[in-house]
């Protein structure tokens, strides 16, 4: 039907320090793999560019998210914390 079902983008920061950007999928298309698949795309492109290393940010009640970056071996590197008041 020619819907955008999800979308991914990606930053180099340095000559080896890539982000995993943003990665979007629309709530009907999300439980299918297709986060991982966008994820997995968008981490090729970085290594094809000769990046080495990858992070990214993430809020941490993405359950869906985290659950995708976990799988896909990431680990825990820095936490970033917000006050309100």
């Amino acid at each position: 039907d020619g819907r955008l079902l999800g979308f991914h983008w990606t930053k180099a920061h340095t000559a080896e320090l890539g982000e995993v950007y943003v990665v979007g999928v629309d709530p009907d298309a999300q439980g299918g793999g297709l986060g991982k698949a966008i994820t997995l795309a968008g981490l090729a492109h970085l290594r094809a560019a000769g990046l080495t290393e990858v992070m990214l940010y993430v809020e941490s009640d993405n359950a869906a998210a985290l659950a995708v970056y976990d799988r896909l071996g990431f680990t825990r590197w820095d936490s970033d914390v917000q006050y309100a008041r």
